[in-house]
């Protein structure tokens, strides 16, 4: 009965672990998605950028605000 148990629990913990690492790797793939996501709209505003004198910090500011607050 006692190994039973034991098997059981240790069962039961080699699945929390890999539950963890299902969503360790789903928290990544966001990341990256959000990442992707924030580069492609630095590239698109790359044509305003490059007509500037100086780099507006500004707008990369308010660019990655937008980002975080959307959420992508």
């Amino acid at each position: 009965m006692l190994m039973m148990l034991i098997i059981f629990l240790m069962k039961l913990f080699l699945g929390f672990l890999q539950v963890e690492h299902v969503i360790r790797e789903q928290n990544i793939m966001a990341a990256n998605e959000i990442i992707d996501l924030f580069c492609e709209l630095i590239v698109t505003r790359l044509p305003i950028i490059a007509k500037q004198k100086f780099v507006l910090w500004n707008l990369l500011v308010l660019s990655i605000l937008h980002v975080l607050k959307t959420g992508l």
